[in-house]
């Protein structure tokens, strides 16, 4: 049980746990505050909410969160996790709210940050249904890496690996996680790994392996990896 649930437990009648209501998050950065402004719209009333901010690759730690909202109690830790609630039953009424606004202290040049575990409580202590927005992008990615891999855009169910490479490859390794697990990989195909390697396979839990007995490899440069 999330540290949310239990305080608003403790503070109305515990009822089932149900779907009841929509709540979207946006996040936007400020360069000259290091800060992050997170904006929720709710179609119902929201008496307590907790989420993890998840910088990818780890860029910044959370150094403080305030809020100018109906709860009473706003609290952060360093790895990004962020509680709200009232311990006077104070509601944040439906509509879109400045949620919060997060206090960082940025240690890299360049990270994407998403919302996680994300848990809002109606009046009821009922679970909301939470969406978020696209990721934070705080900084320019510039390369430092010899291979750098990336998704396409999924098109009939064919998920596209690009990649950009500063050295000549001669084999490629790699899994594709789902979280949470959602589909299987059922074929690997195409892109310069098909034209360069002479062994090109895949499973179901999302191994991706390509190589050349003959030691043949893909230049440097950039394009599509594989399908």
């Amino acid at each position: 049980m999330s540290v949310l649930r239990k305080i608003v437990a403790l503070l109305f009648v515990f009822l089932p746990v149900l779907a009841m209501g929509q709540v979207h998050l946006e996040g936007s950065y400020d360069e000259a505050s290091s800060t992050i402004t997170v904006t929720m719209t709710n179609d119902v009333a929201v008496s307590g909410i907790q989420f993890d901010l998840v910088d990818t690759p780890e860029a910044f730690t959370v150094t403080g969160v305030s809020s100018t909202t109906s709860l009473d109690t706003f609290s952060s830790n360093e790895t990004g996790t962020i509680l709200g609630f009232s311990f006077s039953g104070a509601l944040i009424s439906a509509g879109t709210h400045t949620l919060c606004v997060i206090d960082i202290d940025l240690t890299g040049s360049y990270t994407e940050v998403t919302f996680d575990n994300t848990v809002f409580a109606d009046s009821d202590t009922n679970d909301l249904n939470v969406t978020t927005g696209d990721p934070i992008v705080i900084g320019e990615w510039v390369s430092t890496n010899d291979v750098y891999v990336s998704f396409g855009t999924m098109t009939d169910n064919v998920l596209p690996i690009l990649y950009n490479f500063n050295v000549d490859v001669y084999g490629i390794q790699f899994n594709i996680t789902d979280n949470p697990e959602a589909m299987n990989v059922i074929n690997v195909f195409g892109g310069d790994a098909e034209v360069y390697f002479d062994a090109l396979s895949s499973s179901p839990q999302g191994t991706i392996l390509g190589f050349s007995f003959s030691l043949g490899y893909i230049p440097a440069g950039e394009g599509t990896l594989v399908n």
